[in-house]
This record gives structure tokens, sequence and C-alpha cells, in this order.
């Protein structure tokens, strides 16, 4: 009996192990009855209808990153078998236009379809118990939640049936330049329209009562209600000027903001520079982002990217989230101070307040080496734990 287990628990860990079939690589489920897709060599082009078996088990699962970065393909088709898509599974498959969704899937992993830029078609079976599309979109079943939007381009009105835009939704589309949000909407995700480098214009409802952490990083419009915590009807009071003169920090920021965006004051950006520096120096974290991006734009200001660079970490060590992000895009490419990945990785990670999103995909790591993941996840431990300890103390 005793060797009868030792072999059974050998025959279980080898269905384990990732076998190949072609440019497929799959590995068994531990219910021995189906199983996994692991991987799919970035060399296949063309339309692609995944396969419903492997191994003579019925594929049940596609895996995290299992067709990351296939570039050469231009549409998928996933079988009738398949119960749920992982985290990743189809990211940086720019080339794919196309996806058919089954009424099998239940289940879709965050970042599933990141960076498909030309992703305009998703079919969702009309009978899937969990999601439904509409053209380039994925939706939640009855479709108030979107999802995702990964090839959301130019000028983009968001349906009238979604109460909710989800975490990443339209994250990384870069070609996206303006957005018109409905009034059924009542909720943006977090990092929602991150890195929406090209977003110029947005409008958002009164409907809108919740607005997630990072929600329009690096997307280069004035938001009020986001950047500076204030609405578009936020009022001067004179006597915030007389308190700044006095030495109040909140009066400093508000009076910057105001200057910043005209509110009961002639718009400024040399004035509103001046008031940010005042409240920036007494340690007020908005105030230290908005004089770094003063800095890095070159509004009101002449452009001084080590300026940029001392303001952004300055309110990134405060958890200032826009900060990090700047201070990890600064890194990256080298502006104000010297290009370094590891410390870009670093500071990302810290935005996203999550390490996996950034360590384990994305552009980062296919420009690293595994040493430099490695330091990466080290330093972003070693100041989280900093961090936590300071606060402790």
């Amino acid at each position: 009996m005793r060797l009868l287990t030792i072999f059974l628990s050998i025959a279980l860990l080898g269905n384990a192990t990732a076998q190949t079939f072609g440019l497929y690589s799959y590995r068994v489920n531990p219910d021995n009855v189906s199983v996994t897709i692991t991987d799919y060599d970035t060399s296949g082009t063309g339309e692609l209808e995944i396969v419903d078996t492997l191994g003579g088990y019925p594929v049940t699962s596609i895996g995290d990153y299992a067709f990351y970065q296939c570039t050469g393909l231009t549409s998928a088709t996933i079988g009738n078998s398949v119960t749920s898509i992982g985290s990743s599974a189809f990211s940086f498959c720019t080339g794919l236009t196309s996806i058919t969704i089954p009424n099998s899937v239940t289940s879709i992993g965050n970042y599933a379809f990141y960076n498909c830029s030309g992703l305009t078609s998703i079919v969702v079976a009309v009978d899937n118990p969990n999601y439904s599309s509409i053209g380039p979109l994925l939706l939640n079943k009855n479709g108030t939640v979107l999802i995702t939007a990964p090839s959301a381009s130019g000028d983009f009105t968001i349906p009238n049936s979604v109460t909710s835009i989800g975490n990443y939704a339209f994250y990384y589309c870069t070609g996206l330049t303006s957005v018109t949000i409905p009034d059924s909407v009542t909720s943006i995700g977090n990092h929602a329209f991150g890195d929406c480098t090209s977003l110029t214009s947005i409008t958002i409802p009164d409907s809108v009562t919740s607005i997630g952490d990072s929600a329009f990083s690096t997307a280069y419009i004035i938001l009020p209600d986001i950047v500076c915590g204030f609405s578009e009807d936020y009022n001067y009071y004179p006597n915030d000027k007389e308190a700044a003169e006095q030495g109040y920090v909140t009066a400093q920021y508000r009076l910057g903001v105001a200057y910043d965006n005209g509110y009961g004051v002639p718009e400024d950006d040399v004035e509103a520079v001046k008031w940010y520096r005042k409240a920036a120096e007494q340690g007020h974290a908005d105030a230290q982002y908005n004089l770094g991006s003063a800095y890095a734009t070159g509004e009101g200001v002449a452009k001084d990217d080590v300026m940029a660079v001392k303001w952004f970490r300055k309110a990134a060590e405060q958890r200032h989230t826009e900060a990090q992000s700047w201070l990890g895009e600064m890194y990256y490419y080298g502006k104000g101070v010297p290009e370094d990945i590891v410390w870009a990785l670093v500071w990302k990670g810290l935005a996203h307040k999550v390490d996996i999103w950034l360590f384990d995909q994305g552009s980062f790591p296919k420009k690293m080496t595994r040493e430099q993941i490695t330091e990466a996840q080290r330093l972003y431990q070693e100041w989280l734990e900093k961090r936590s300890s300071d606060d402790n103390t």
C-alpha cells in the first residue's frame, strides 16, 4: 500500500508538470480530468480557434499570461469548455482585433485584455450568466459595470446603461482624447483612466459620487475635483488670501488652486506657483505635487525636470499616488534624475498600491533582468515596511 501511495503521488506530480502540443503549453488540473493552457508560443499568427482538448482532457481554463504578447494573433475564439480566463491572459496582444467568449466563461481575471489596443470587437454569448458586450466594451451581465474598453480612442461616449466604471477600465488607452460620462454613472474605479496620456477633456456629471484612487493619474487634464480636491463651483473667499498671507498652509494651497483655475480671481499660473510653493515648503503634499507638475510642464515657472523630481519626491514620500506615478515616469525616461528602471518600477508599483500588477506584467518586466525585478521587489517591500514602522512610532 505504501508503494502504491508513493507511485500515485509521483503520477499526480507528473500531471502538474507543463506539457506541450503544437504551440500550446498546458498542465493537468488538480482534478485530473481537465487542463489549463499556461502558454502559447508568440510565433502564432492570424485567426485562432482555441482547442477544446489537450492531451485527451477538456480545456477548462486559460491561465494567467497564457497568450501574453502574442502580437501576431488577429482574432481568438474561446471554446465552450472554458470556464475561466486568467489575469493578463491576452495582455499586450496588440494585433488582436476580435475575441469571442462563450456562455461557459464565468470568470475573467484582472487585466485580461490590457493593452489590446486593436481589440475593437468583444463578442460575449448572449446567454453568458456573468458578462455581456457592446462592440469593444466588456461589461457585467446587465451592462451596468464597464469592465474594460481596451481599444477606446478619440472622442468616446460611455453608454447610458453604465452605472459604474470599473478599476482600470480604460487604463493605458493612449489614443483616448476625450470622454463623455452619462448621468447614469455614479462611480469611477481605481486607475480607471490611468496613463491615458492623450486624454485632455472629460465630462463628469453631478451623478458621480465616488472616484477611486489615481483614477486619472498621468492623464493630461486639469480636474479640480480630482487633482485639487475642489469642485468646479469652488468658491474663492477674500479671507483665503488673508489667511494665506498669515502663513496658514491650507489657505496657501487653496489660493494656489484659485489662481491655477481662475476661481474668484484672474487665472494666473505665476501666482499659483507662488502659493503652491509656500504651501509645499510647509509640507502640504498636494501643493508639492502641483508644484512639481508646474516644473514638469513649465506652467508658471521655467521648465526644470530636476526641480520637478524634487517636489514629486517630497509628495511621493507622503504617499501621494499621482506624485509617485510621475516620479516613476521621471526615473523611467531619465528626466531630472539618472535613468533607473528599477526605481521607476518601484514608484509605479507604489502608485498603484499593488506590487503584482507591475512586477509581473506590463512593459517594465520585458525590459528588465530577473535580478532587476527582484531588486525592485525588495525596495518596494522595504519602502512599505519603513512607512509602516514610521506610522507606528
